[in-house]
């Protein structure tokens, strides 16, 4: 059976699709922290990543060859101490969210973590976004922290959870 999503690194011809996707979070979702719209420039700094172990990849819809989202693994912090903890990135359009995707994508980003020596990753997820904590928590994720009243958006201060997930 053929996957319904494959993946490709994420390069500038995929960056205007991305960046609408994020900014479609940034209007509508407590999926990111940012109050306003990013652009592409902006944009280019949180998925084209310094540290050459951190990737970005485009989630491409095997039927139609679609941008249907992206994922990533990036530096957890930037200190050197961190440097063998990645943080996970996942973002689905609308229409693709709720079909099992989300553990294609984290098996890929997890996969590639593997590959460039990560020992852990880290998610961070706002408190409400249920689906988002359940699918990690599937994915052999454990809650090592639940962050109160930390972030403010829509008139509302939200929590963060950290989920974490052991790779070596």
């Amino acid at each position: 059976m053929k996957a319904p999503v494959f993946f490709v690194l994420l390069t500038d011809k995929h960056l205007s699709a991305a960046t609408e996707l994020y900014n479609h979070y940034v209007a509508e979702s407590t999926a990111t922290f940012y109050l306003e719209p990013l652009s592409e420039q902006e944009f280019r700094k949180t998925v084209f990543h310094e540290d050459t172990r951190c990737k970005s990849f485009a989630v491409m819809d095997s039927e139609s060859g679609a941008f249907a989202g992206y994922c990533s693994i990036g530096l957890f912090r930037p200190r050197a101490g961190y440097r063998l903890t990645g943080e996970i990135t996942i973002y689905f359009r609308p229409e693709y969210t709720g079909k099992g995707l989300g553990k294609l994508a984290i098996e890929h980003v997890e996969a590639h973590a593997r590959k460039e020596g990560f020992h852990a990753v880290i998610a961070s997820v706002c408190g409400e976004n249920t689906p988002s904590i359940k699918l990690f928590e599937r994915c052999g994720y454990q809650r090592v922290a639940h962050m109160k009243e930390v972030g403010w958006k829509f008139g509302r201060f939200l929590d963060v959870v950290y989920l974490e997930k052991i790779l070596t």
